[in-house]
């Protein structure tokens, strides 16, 4: 930042100062809001209720206030029985739409307006040609985003599945279990009906594998009370599969 003292304005016995300050703004975060959808607006419904509104009776107030809260309340009970509302989201940047195809989208926005006021169809033929290519260069930039996401799984696996459950929009756990007729909210209640599910199955049909060298440590898993024997259970085989110490079943 540099700051300069310059002379005093006019008669002035102070000094003005003058500084030059450069700051990096970024954009406002814009907050869901709700706002008419007037694509599904019934205009006639509305302008029948327009009509049927006794204007007439707010006018017999004194004051301009009220006159216009009154207007105001009988105008908008009218919009909102007629035009629906709707939840506004910001649109969600994705990562690999970098500065080059971004300008590459406004282009493509500026030639479909183009062939759209001038129904030329060279125009057209041009806006479709470039179409195809903005989006096999979109193509191409999401699938190297992938692909490093994929190359960083190893040491970063945090940023790849915050990406795949974006894309799925799912989380790893339902919000509500049901099983048997019972109904599981908490965590602790879903671990219980996961044990009771996984216990009704014969082990062996559940692994594929015969327990050779677990029966003393299987033998004690199953008491329904226990939320943490199941996740003891399969990490302890789990273990051996990896290490390959578990027998396979012929």
């Amino acid at each position: 930042m540099n700051i300069n003292v310059c002379e005093g304005l006019g008669n002035s016995d102070h000094f003005s100062i003058e500084f030059d300050w450069k700051i990096k703004l970024g954009s406002l975060k814009q907050t869901p809001r709700f706002v008419y959808n007037f694509r599904t607006a019934d205009w006639d419904g509305l302008r029948e209720d327009l009509v049927k509104i006794p204007w007439d009776t707010i006018y017999l107030m004194s004051s301009v206030d009220d006159v216009w809260e009154a207007w105001k309340t009988l105008f908008f009970q009218a919009v909102e029985r007629n035009i629906q509302k709707k939840l506004t989201k910001r649109r969600r940047v994705v990562p690999w739409l970098n500065s080059d195809l971004k300008k590459l989208l406004h282009k493509k926005r500026r030639l479909w307006r183009k062939a759209k006021f001038s129904g030329d169809q060279a125009k057209w033929a041009n806006y479709k040609n470039f179409s195809n290519l903005v989006k096999d260069t979109l193509n191409k930039a999401y699938f190297a985003y992938v692909k490093d996401l994929t190359c960083s799984l190893n040491t970063n696996p945090k940023r790849f599945w915050s990406f795949v459950k974006s894309c799925t929009k799912k989380q790893s756990t339902p919000g509500c279990i049901i099983y048997g007729g019972t109904r599981a909210l908490t965590p602790e209640d879903k671990a219980n009906v996961f044990n009771q599910f996984f216990c009704s199955i014969p082990a062996q049909l559940l692994f594929g594998w015969a327990r050779t060298g677990t029966e003393g440590y299987v033998g004690n898993m199953y008491p329904q009370q226990s939320t943490m024997l199941f996740a003891e259970y399969f990490a302890a085989v789990a273990v051996k599969y990896i290490e390959g110490t578990a027998d396979r079943e012929s």
